[in-house]
């Protein structure tokens, strides 16, 4: 069990965690005073994973889906940099944060399968259904584009060897 104390202006707080989960940080506006204050969130989950997607691994998979479009590789590095900006570490963030450009956006990458979508339906306290709408980051899809991008270009070169060893 491991112990964290933060303070501030006006109080303390203390947070601990184990092994399965983490706190995360973040602040909040209350009132018409707008005095920040801290909120802890615990989350199931380890603070030391990796994070989901390296920079790196999404720039290689959008190069491969946008440089035939004419894409160049600034536009693309700038892309991945906007799509991480909203995900972070994270695999979700819910879709009410998102501009109509930002979502326009993120259909397009929905297209090619590196982000994906789900909702769900709750009941607010007097009752009313509400939908709340997700995006996630797909790691798999991600992975999958470069593996089967890297297997194109072995075939490629084996079938040039190939080629030049039936010709001698």
């Amino acid at each position: 069990m491991f112990k964290f104390q933060c303070n501030t202006a006006k109080s303390g707080f203390i947070a601990s965690w184990n092994e399965d989960q983490y706190v995360k940080f973040g602040k909040f506006s209350q009132g018409r005073n707008k005095n920040m204050h801290h909120l802890f969130i615990i989350v199931n989950s380890s603070p030391f994973e990796m994070p989901i997607v390296k920079r790196e691994e999404l720039i290689e998979a959008l190069e491969i889906v946008f440089e035939p479009s004419g894409m160049t590789k600034k536009e693309i590095e700038e892309l991945a940099d906007y799509v991480l900006s909203f995900f972070g570490y994270e695999k979700t963030l819910i879709d009410n944060i998102l501009s109509q450009q930002d979502r326009d956006i993120f259909y397009t990458l929905q297209d090619t399968g590196i982000l994906t979508t789900s909702s769900e339906n709750i009941t607010l306290q007097k009752g009313k259904p509400w939908r709340i709408h997700y995006w996630h980051i797909n790691p798999d899809k991600i992975h999958s584009i470069i593996k089967e991008h890297k297997a194109k270009e072995q075939d490629i070169y084996e079938k040039i060897f190939k080629d030049l060893d039936e010709s001698n």
